[in-house]
């Protein structure tokens, strides 16, 4: 056991803390849930293409959704208080809502780019 003036390092730190029951419990639970993402993407690609290349397009612009999407959120968020939609319908339009113009802006740059690099 390691002791610091603010905090105690030992063996029951490292697999239990407040995040939840146990960490290792959260670790078995996220690495589970990447599994099951990989085995949901090849079952798609077996039986669905089209969701699948769809999926694979989005999946190639994910810098951009992840440095952007909270801007679009507020901008749909907004409006869809103003046009007084459903909660449901908010969250369903901010979600697809920024993934599509993301995509599309992320394409559109890529396509510019090959265009000046040729």
């Amino acid at each position: 056991e390691i002791y610091t003036p603010d905090y105690t390092l030992s063996l029951t730190t490292l697999f239990r803390s407040g995040y939840g029951h146990s960490m290792l419990l959260c670790l078995l639970a996220g690495s589970s849930g990447s599994l099951l993402i990989f085995a949901m993407g090849m079952w798609l690609e077996q039986r669905y293409m089209m969701i699948a290349k769809l999926c694979s397009l989005v999946g190639q612009e994910t810098l951009w959704i992840l440095c952007l999407h909270m801007f679009l959120y507020m901008f749909f968020k907004t409006g869809a208080e103003l046009l007084g939609l459903l909660e449901w319908l908010a969250k369903a339009l901010m979600v697809f809502g920024s993934l599509g113009i993301l995509t599309v802006v992320g394409r559109v740059v890529h396509r510019k780019k090959r265009k000046t690099e040729v």
